[in-house]
């Protein structure tokens, strides 16, 4: 029998460690929030990913670090996941909290954060407000980036300017590489041909659009949208041919698109990027044959660049554009690149369990963005483009579950969404 107290206590103490999973002395006491976070929010990251293109990882690791992993006020109280200020384009509900505005005078006065019913709204807005045709200038060559390039989603937010923490980047990364939000990426791309057309399809100028899978060609898409083909390539200007198709990411529209731009005042694009007038249509929403007649742009010309596009109104007299002959080749999109993730500091066994069982569980069945029964009650200023934005659903669909003849709607009217 071992007698010295001293021994006995290095013994247990020995044995007690060769139980224990290896651990470093310096964990991160964020582990299981942010962890925590990942399975309250993957799906509607994943979710959003094949309707925007926007990657699942970029998603989360924004949103772990916008909200402090879920604890911060904006996320509990508005489901505001992206610190999304009102701006000036902004009509839905609101909330002023002290952040980083000040007036002329230098004072710091309350920022207006966009506010939301549900964490599902919160998620799309942050999609349509990364995607908005007004902000395409500053975000729009990040949807040219291939959707598993986490690396250059993260580098691109960035440099456009989403957040001054002249780390953002860096911090997205460890996010997504410490808790391989990369795989998600992976499973959605995997089975993105899986997925119904009724969870890819969002809204663009009022207008229901999706964005082409690699390899698909516009007959399938066609077929999988219930639209025979020739209605299909006729809602996108007649410019594809049934057995195209389109590089990933391309916008195709799957019912008429409007002659001009229908949800705001704004009446002119400035268009930085030379592309042509057929990417651009497509973008915005709007028809090629109306872009053109708007600018006075032949049949055979293209804008030169950068150029101010009318997209509202008729062409005023003596306004144009300068034009050329020359053909235009579309933007390019990125191809995928591959990075080897770096390595990462050791993770608590528990969390580790925990990460790598939500991770193994994310069957890829996610929620409808669009909830049945919900009930909308006009107020003034409201218009159905306007509730069609709010809600994410077309303007179409709204009269039809209403039995709207026309679009004329009366203040303290109850609308079916």
């Amino acid at each position: 029998m071992i007698r010295n107290p001293l021994l006995i206590t290095l013994l247990l103490l020995s044995a007690f460690a060769y139980t224990q999973p290896p651990q470093s002395l310096k964990l991160d006491s964020l582990d299981a929030a942010r962890i925590k976070y990942i399975g309250q929010f993957q799906a509607l990251a994943v979710a959003e990913m094949y309707k925007s293109g926007i990657p699942a990882s970029i998603t989360l690791a924004q949103g772990i670090l916008e909200t402090s992993a879920g604890s911060s006020y904006l996320a509990n109280h508005i489901n505001n996941h992206f610190g999304l200020k009102c701006g000036t384009s902004w009509e839905g509900n609101s909330h002023l909290q002290f952040d980083d505005d000040h007036n002329a005078e230098g004072v710091l006065i309350p920022s207006c954060f966009r506010a939301y019913p549900t964490a599902e709204q919160g998620f799309a807005d942050r999609s349509l407000f990364l995607s908005d045709p007004r902000k395409y200038n500053r975000y729009g060559q990040l949807f040219y980036l291939h959707p598993l390039d986490y690396f250059s989603w993260a580098q691109g937010l960035q440099a456009a300017g989403y957040s001054s923490n002249n780390r953002y980047a860096n911090r997205l990364i460890d996010y997504i590489e410490r808790y391989r939000l990369y795989e998600l990426d992976q499973k959605a791309w995997q089975n993105r041909t899986n997925i119904p057309i009724s969870k890819r399809s969002t809204l663009n100028n009022g207008t229901k659009m999706v964005l082409v899978m690699e390899g698909e060609t516009i007959e399938e898409l066609a077929r999988k949208a219930g639209l025979s083909t020739s209605q299909l390539i006729q809602f996108n200007d007649g410019y594809w041919k049934p057995d195209s198709r389109p590089p990933h990411g391309t916008r195709i529209y799957l019912e008429e698109k409007p002659t001009e731009w229908t949800l705001s005042e704004w009446s002119y694009f400035y268009a930085d990027n030379s592309q042509p007038i057929f990417e651009l249509a497509q973008l915005l929403g709007i028809k090629t044959s109306s872009l053109r007649s708007m600018n006075g742009i032949g049949s055979n010309q293209e804008p030169l660049f950068p150029a101010k596009i009318r997209i509202k109104g008729g062409n005023m007299a003596g306004e144009s554009i300068p034009v050329s002959s020359k053909k235009i080749h579309p933007i390019a999109r990125a191809t995928k690149t591959s990075r080897v993730p770096a390595p990462q500091p050791p993770m608590s066994w528990r969390n580790a369990q925990v990460l790598a069982q939500l991770l193994q569980s994310n069957d890829n069945k996610h929620p409808s963005l669009s909830p049945p029964n919900r009930i909308h009650q006009v107020k003034t200023g409201d218009t159905l483009q306007a509730i069609s934005r709010k809600y994410g659903i077309a303007v179409q669909e709204i009269k039809k579950l209403n039995n709207l003849t026309e679009d004329h709607i009366q203040i303290g009217q109850l609308l079916r969404i």
